[in-house]
């Protein structure tokens, strides 16, 4: 990744690209605050770093408390923070932080890089409110990504639409007839499967839903596009294995957007 500092007020980033240091690489840093994080390597052995003009919070024994800024060696240990840092020798280094936020760096104890990574190169869904949602979603993928191969996406949830009920592959067939549609549901447990998917797949009403999954079927008895847990396996086939280049784009796009909303780990 870029050796940037990142600084952030609200949701608007704030980089300041330092000039090269070869002699020095990226420290690995035990310090709490993500400033020591945010420094790198580039500060000269011998020489401290300061960052200034921030709005910086850390905790304490006295609770949450706030500093103006901070000063680092070139370990990356913060050596002083607020009016502490006037008793310190002159840094060598000086950062304007321009009134941004500070903070600590954050780990998250449970997270799915790679399945964050490899949604981020779908049709993303979450959040949809409706089946237009859904639907204005599809058409503006497609508009984006002509073709003929697969469409993958996840995220749906009908129970956030106003009907609640579970939607329909001519609801897809409606925007995406000449291509397969699978969409994910927000859980993992189903799949929503246009006519075009569910033809290449062989699923029609002859078709026996396996143990342990479900095929929702009309009155008919014809398949809605609904497959619910191992009848989820019917249509898998029509997805692709990742190759060795998916997977390191997908980790990649997921550690860069850990990043930018202030996650310096994850587990």
């Amino acid at each position: 990744m870029d050796n940037k500092y990142k600084f952030s007020n609200k949701h608007a980033p704030f980089n300041i690209t330092p000039e090269a240091c070869p002699e020095t690489g990226l420290s690995i840093l035990s310090t709490v605050l993500v400033a020591a994080l945010l420094l790198g390597g580039c500060a000269r052995p011998g020489n401290q770093t300061q960052i200034t003009n921030i709005r910086g919070y850390a905790c304490d024994t006295a609770g949450l408390v706030a500093f103006d800024q901070l000063q680092i060696d070139p370990a990356g240990r913060v050596l002083c923070r607020g009016s502490d840092c006037q008793d310190m020798p002159p840094p060598g280094r000086v950062i304007d932080a321009s009134g941004k936020t500070l903070w600590a760096g954050l780990i998250d104890a449970h997270a799915h890089l790679l399945n964050l990574g490899m949604s981020r190169q779908q049709l993303e869904l979450t959040g949809t409110r409706s089946l237009q949602d859904v639907q204005s979603a599809l058409h503006e993928w497609v508009e984006q990504h002509p073709g003929t191969g697969l469409i993958v996406g996840r995220g749906w949830n009908q129970m956030q639409w106003p009907e609640k009920t579970f939607p329909h592959a001519a609801d897809l067939d409606e925007i995406v007839k000449d291509r397969p549609v699978i969409l994910e549901r927000i859980d993992g447990h189903a799949f929503w499967a246009n006519s075009a998917a569910l033809a290449t797949a062989g699923v029609t009403a002859m078709t026996v839903a396996p143990v342990g999954g479900e095929i929702i079927t009309d009155e008919d008895g014809s398949p809605t596009g609904i497959l619910v847990d191992n009848a989820m396996g019917l249509v898998t086939d029509l997805i692709a294995e990742p190759e060795q280049a998916d997977y390191a784009r997908a980790y990649l796009l997921a550690m860069q957007e850990a990043n930018s909303l202030g996650l310096t780990g994850v587990h």
